[in-house]
């Protein structure tokens, strides 16, 4: 099973039905897809066995206060859909997002949550949810500070009490006891996660101690699969949570009808009042794209279609709107096999590569944002380093000033790359393969090989095509090996919530899906000395400087894919607060949808 179902690149959409075209773009969030499909590169067999930790937030207080909107009309409905029920309640339990995602968002809190973007892409910066402010005295120790005047659901058995200690700790033992992603977090699980314990001081007051500095831990229980909270009473036998919620956040559930809907209703005790403006949420189970199509024409949904029909319903609905969101976290590249003799051992070579690939053009062919540019939509496009946009201040644009010299080997220059793959005596009459999955992200994956191949072979370097199965040849031959394999291989390369996490994961030698071996210590230890930067400037500085060192040496071939620009959605026009964006790994109904508000010209 893939890692999750239905998550929107940058984490902006969780709730809506997504084409395949989306979900290849998405290498977002994090990785997930629907229909057992993953983020682009984010399979469960990949998440669920990833190392844990690598860096990240700052230290923390409240949730930063939103710009003054005087012209707010609180009330009304929001309208939104989703392509498959929920299977269970148990937000801790949940093997995907369908039910955290979908759902369990806009009911439980997290113990800290990602920063929104007003205007702009979120930073990534973590703020406080159950968890209100916290310290930090030491590498190894933060202390969290329960939210004061949070409460519980008032239904019994929880009856409206205010959280405590009590419920994070319960929530942590439970969360390492059952949790899919409890090798995210618990040292107990996994040797190479970071969190020793939580236990609580007193009754408003946690400690979680570290058996190692890691500055990404907050960053990784902010996201969709890791600390939730549950009340004590969930895990006491005060109620099921597999059947029912409890909870704490911007909503309450109403009403479930099994394969019609949900309907959520306005916490009335909700910390961060007066939001949510709406008074509730209907969120429909609409399977079919044309019967979601039909909804929307007909003002019963307010946002959220398929990515492949917004630009024709944009032409036919008076009053619609294209919405711009973040672009996606994945990092797409290839990868080089790193066997004694192999030719891409030479930096030259590798250089040469980078210099044949025209990104420029792989955007105008795999994103087609033209048709949107043509509405008037002003669309970023972005280049990986291989890290991608979608990582906020961490990303270091490879055509802006501040990268430096090393940007040269990403620009495309036949010329020069064929005097390197002179210099370097490359073998020009030796076809080397080009391994790629076949059967995990549908035509996208083949065609882009395709496109590849061809410019490589413009510039001298012949490849043979070599599609295998994502899980039994793909996982086993490629993925896990470390660069033990000849050729060229695709790595879709899924995102992480936080920045070193991916790092970690994808180019660090301890790295369950790292393609280069051992090949680069010095990368290596780069990347675990920004793990242990606190302060948050300080780490973006150091990943910077990561990209540029990466690029330089081109340890990978970034290849953009179908992720190189924004993210793009259709709403109503009096649907405001569209132009808040989330940070890939959070949650757009978490964090986005408590700002938005409905003008009287789509209530119903």
């Amino acid at each position: 099973m893939m890692a999750g179902e239905g998550v929107r690149a940058g984490g902006q959409r969780w709730d809506a039905r997504l084409s395949r075209r989306r979900l290849l773009r998405a290498g977002a969030a994090l990785g997930l897809g629907l229909g057992g499909a993953a983020l682009v590169g984010c399979g469960g067999e990949e998440a669920a066995d990833a190392p844990a930790p690598a860096a990240a937030p700052p230290k923390g207080g409240s949730p930063a206060a939103a710009p003054a909107t005087p012209q707010v009309q609180p009330g009304g409905v929001l309208r939104i859909a989703a392509q498959a029920d929920i299977d269970t309640y148990d937000v801790l339990k949940a093997p995907n997002s369908k039910t955290a995602g979908f759902f369990g968002q806009y009911v439980y809190p997290r113990f800290f949550k990602f920063a929104v973007g007003f205007g702009q892409p979120a930073a990534g910066t973590v703020e406080g949810d159950l968890i209100e402010r916290w310290e930090q005295p030491d590498e190894l120790t933060y202390i969290m500070h329960v939210r004061r005047g949070m409460k519980w659901d008032r239904r019994p058995p929880t009856s409206g009490r205010q959280v405590n200690a009590t419920d994070v700790t319960a929530s942590w033992d439970y969360y390492k006891a059952v949790s899919f992603y409890r090798a995210d977090l618990a040292n107990e699980v996994n040797k190479e996660a970071a969190v020793k314990e939580i236990v609580a001081i007193d009754d408003m007051t946690a400690k979680m101690n570290l058996v190692r500095p890691d500055a990404a831990v907050l960053a990784i229980a902010a996201t969709w699969s890791d600390l939730w909270a549950m009340p004590n009473e969930a895990y006491t036998g005060g109620f099921d949570p597999a059947k029912d919620w409890r909870g704490a956040g911007p909503f309450l559930l109403a009403d479930h009808r099994p394969s019609v809907g949900l309907t959520f209703k306005k916490n009335p005790d909700y910390y961060g009042l007066p939001r949510p403006y709406v008074d509730g949420i209907e969120l429909a189970i609409i399977p079919d794209a044309a019967q979601l199509e039909a909804q929307f024409a007909a003002k019963n949904l307010h946002y959220g279609l398929p990515e492949e029909t917004i630009v024709g319903l944009h032409k036919q609905l008076k009053g619609t709107r294209i919405d711009l969101f973040s672009a996606v976290v994945a990092g797409n590249n290839l990868g080089y096999g790193m066997k004694p003799g192999s030719p891409f051992l030479d930096v030259r070579v590798r250089r040469a590569m980078n210099m044949l690939i025209d990104r420029a053009t792989i955007i105008d062919v795999m994103s087609n944002p033209k048709d949107l540019e043509g509405l008037g939509v002003k669309l970023g496009r972005y280049w990986n380093t291989p890290l991608n946009a979608g990582y906020g201040k961490f990303w270091l644009d490879p055509n802006g000033k501040d990268f430096g010299p090393a940007a040269q080997y990403l620009q495309h220059n036949v010329a020069e790359a064929k005097k390197l793959l002179a210099a370097a005596a490359y073998p020009a009459d030796k076809a080397v393969p080009l391994t790629y999955t076949t059967n995990a992200y549908g035509r996208t994956w083949p065609r882009l090989a395709e496109t590849l191949m061809s410019m490589l072979r413009e510039g001298g370097i012949k490849t043979v095509a070599n599609g295998i199965d994502y899980s039994t040849g793909w996982i086993p031959k490629y993925l896990r090996i470390k660069g033990d394999f000849d050729g060229l291989g695709m790595w879709p390369n899924g995102a992480r919530a936080d920045v070193g996490q991916w790092l970690s994961t994808f180019f660090s030698s301890a790295g369950a899906n790292n393609q280069v071996g051992k090949t680069f210590p010095e990368l290596d230890k780069m990347i675990s000395d920004q793990q242990r930067i606190s302060k948050f400037e300080e780490r973006v500085k150091a990943v910077h400087d990561i990209q540029r060192w990466v690029v330089d040496n081109a340890v990978a071939v970034p290849i953009i894919g179908v992720n190189g620009i924004d993210s793009v959605d259709i709403s109503w026009e009096g649907l405001h607060g569209r132009d808040i964006r989330a940070w890939a790994g959070g949650l757009g109904g978490a964090e986005v949808v408590p700002h938005y508000w409905l003008d009287k010209s789509v209530r119903t």
